[in-house]
């Protein structure tokens, strides 16, 4: 009798380790369903461009020959106030503030690139957009979203001597009210602690930092965004040379007024 419960016990642990393993392979095959399907990505996240440059905004569709997608329309679109779709590709349906200001990389309908190129970007161009895709398969129309694409900007540098302040720096730059925007300061190439102002506007935001200037010492500025260098300008006063001509100067006045001296008085004993 034991032997048979024992048996009987070890069976049912085969069962269920079987039921295990079906269940696995079962979970394994739907999810190999699920990501062999069409997929919209949107990578990397975050695209920082310079201000009236051309940002790409990167968008990819993805799916397997078999599946017979057709008819692929491309949108990209961003969201408004009301959280409405507002489109800035294609052409037709594209607010005015894209028109004429937007390219696409896709060579033809069936290719996976399907990234939008924005021209001139300005401060009012930072959002984030996202594509999408509508495609038939066999008769059933579908349709995918992408995650989005954020997009932010940076303009040029200003670094110098600040006009009311003649011994001090002065770095300032404007950039998308972003905290991943970070202004530093290096001197001889090494970090310097300093505290930056951020001063804000509807568009964009001010960065700036001021530190006293010493001669003979390379400052560098750098604006980051996360762990990527953007911009970096440098400044340098070479130390001024020692005034040697002056020090001869000084020097020979005492002689030159004794020579005068000495030249007189021999002048005036001759008479």
């Amino acid at each position: 009798m034991r032997r048979q419960e024992d048996m009987s016990v070890c069976h049912g642990c085969v069962f269920s380790t079987r039921n295990s393993m079906w269940l696995s392979v079962s979970v394994l095959v739907l999810l190999l369903q699920e990501t062999s399907g069409q997929i919209v990505t949107q990578t990397p996240s975050t695209v920082v461009s310079k201000l009236n440059g051309n940002a790409t905004l990167s968008c990819r569709f993805s799916h397997t020959p078999d599946q017979e997608v057709k008819g692929v329309i491309l949108y990209w679109y961003r969201r408004g106030p009301k959280n409405q779709d507002e489109y800035a590709y294609p052409t037709s349906h594209a607010l005015p503030e894209y028109q004429n200001r937007v390219q696409t990389i896709e060579r033809s309908k069936t290719a996976e690139d399907k990234s939008m190129v924005l021209l001139n970007v300005s401060w009012t161009d930072c959002h984030r957009y996202h594509c999408l895709l509508s495609y038939d398969i066999g008769k059933k129309p579908e349709r995918k979203r992408g995650s989005g694409v954020l997009l932010q900007l940076y303009d040029s540098m200003t670094f110098g001597r600040v006009p009311e302040m003649g011994s001090s720096l002065r770095c300032s730059v404007r950039v998308s009210p972003d905290p991943g925007f970070r202004l530093s300061m290096f001197q001889n190439g090494e970090y310097v602690h300093t505290a930056y102002t951020v001063t804000p506007s509807p568009n964009y935001s001010t960065l700036s930092l001021i530190l006293p200037i010493l001669d003979g010492v390379r400052y560098e500025c750098r604006l980051n965004h996360s762990s990527d260098v953007l911009l970096r300008e440098a400044y340098y006063i070479p130390e001024l040379p020692e005034p040697v001509f002056l020090y001869v100067a000084i020097l020979l006045v005492p002689f030159i007024v004794c020579v005068i001296f000495l030249t007189v008085l021999l002048i005036q004993s001759r008479h």
